[in-house]
């Protein structure tokens, strides 16, 4: 899975159909009566949407594109995405604030699941291929509109790319990866007039009501584990810890991109030493980073959010946004040997995870107010080689893709393929900052491969 920008997708050109639920369902919806609440990182989501509204600085979408060899069949393809939605209730959620205050989720029933279909659009060049996704995004990912989702498959060339475009309401990381390998499976299943084989899937909504539970369950041990944190970063929730060169209260367009780590080999060399060294490859990225940071005149305390996946595992082929958040921080001071550091990422992140009894956003919610939560850093690492449609390989060239976005901090995503690991940089488009971030991701990459005896390779660019 690639991360890019909107911007920097490749796509070529062709002919562009749409598909997404019809605008009759949602009364329908409506009608079927309140399932359950959100789930807490919708909830958040639904209220940072509603000040986006206020200060225009909405929407924040993704696309999913991922490419298929065969020629795309589009009554199949479009059996096959009515078919994905009914799998997945989130798909067919649509969320209200009642008249009490409260935010509450209505679900599309399965059987009144009904996708229209574009007659589609000849798209000449590949940037109106993108302007059109842009356009079709714009209509589908409010979070408090409907449809939440949207579908498109561009057509014409040797092979064809399907897309998926959602807000992160209803989506993280491997519900793209899945969705990938199930609309090309039921597709292939449809157009050969067959059942496709995939096990049945969880319902968030029922994911939803269970992080739910304990809400009124006491947080008191997990917010004094977030307040020493917060005290050993200064007092605040975590920024980059490079300067950037830009003030906290200036939000700027953000620079994106995609850098190689190293290949498949490499990949296994590194997980290989880690094993042997008492690590493990995220706690081994994470003491990079910190020994880059350190070098780069950071500092000798890291700290940053690091993702984790709430998703059970008789949950896995399920659509939604499992997701929370721990706080990690070590010390990494001069002349301490990298498996030690990578020892002490390790130990930091298992105890945050041991401490962590609760949804991240229910733990920042009931922080002291005298914590600053703004420009948080977040690290993450995901290992995407046993997601679904991975190994044999059913889909090619699967991006994750963003639209143009304002901010003033840094972040890293780093995810380990079946063809290499990347990272995924972001920060304010300027000279300074775009500069600090690429020193940053060549030395962290230079630890780790000089602490596994792979260095002297040479540094991204």
């Amino acid at each position: 899975m690639r991360m890019v920008g909107l911007d920097d997708l490749s796509v070529g050109h062709g002919r562009l159909m749409t598909w997404q639920l019809t605008d009759a369902s949602k009364e329908v919806a409506a009608e079927a009566g309140p399932a359950g609440p959100p789930s807490h990182n919708q909830e958040l989501r639904l209220r940072q949407a509603e000040a986006g509204h206020a200060s225009g600085r909405w929407p924040r979408r993704w696309h999913l594109s991922a490419s298929v060899a065969d020629t795309v069949d589009p009554a199949a393809l479009q059996l096959a995405l009515t078919e994905f939605v009914r799998r997945h209730d989130t798909l067919r959620s649509l969320f209200r604030r009642e008249s009490d205050g409260a935010v509450r989720r209505y679900v599309l029933p399965a059987s009144a699941v009904e996708l229209k279909r574009s007659r589609g659009e000849w798209c000449g060049t590949e940037e109106k291929v993108l302007a059109a996704l842009s356009r079709l995004a714009d209509t589908v990912t409010d979070p408090w509109g409907w449809p939440g989702t949207a579908f498109a498959a561009l057509t014409g060339g040797r092979e064809s790319t399907l897309f998926l475009v959602s807000d992160h309401l209803h989506v993280d990381l491997y519900s793209h990866l899945l969705a990938a390998d199930e609309i090309n499976r039921l597709h292939r299943a449809h157009r050969e007039s067959r059942a496709a084989d995939l096990a049945e899937p969880g319902s968030f909504d029922a994911h939803a009501r269970e992080d739910r539970k304990d809400d009124a369950r006491p947080l008191d041990g997990t917010v004094e584990h977030w307040t020493r944190f917060a005290r050993a970063m200064g007092g605040r929730l975590p920024a980059f810890p490079l300067d950037l060169g830009v003030p906290s209260t200036d939000a700027m367009p953000l620079f994106r991109r995609n850098i190689p780590l190293f290949d498949e080999e490499t990949a296994s060399a590194v997980e290989l030493w880690c094993a042997r060294h008492g690590g493990t490859v995220p706690a081994a990225l994470m003491a990079a980073s910190a020994l880059s940071v350190r070098e780069l005149g950071g500092g000798s305390t890291f700290g940053a959010l690091v993702p984790m996946s709430t998703r059970p595992v008789p949950v896995q082929p399920s659509v939604g946004w499992y997701v929370s958040a721990v706080p990690v921080w070590f010390e990494a001071p001069a002349g301490t040997a990298f498996a030690d550091v990578m020892r002490q990422a390790r130990q930091s992140f298992r105890t945050s995870r041991c401490r962590q009894d609760a949804a991240v956003e229910r733990v920042l919610a009931a922080l002291p107010s005298h914590i600053a939560q703004d420009r948080t850093f977040w690290f993450s690492y995901a290992d995407t080689r046993s997601t679904p449609g991975a190994e044999p390989p059913q889909v090619s060239n699967p991006r994750l893709t963003f639209n143009p976005s304002l901010g003033a901090g840094g972040d890293v995503w780093i995810n380990r393929n079946p063809d290499g690991t990347h990272m995924h940089v972001r920060c304010p488009n300027t000279p300074q900052a775009v500069k600090t971030m690429h020193a940053y991701a060549s030395g962290l990459r230079a630890h780790l491969l000089d602490a596994v005896g792979r260095g002297q390779g040479q540094p991204p660019q």
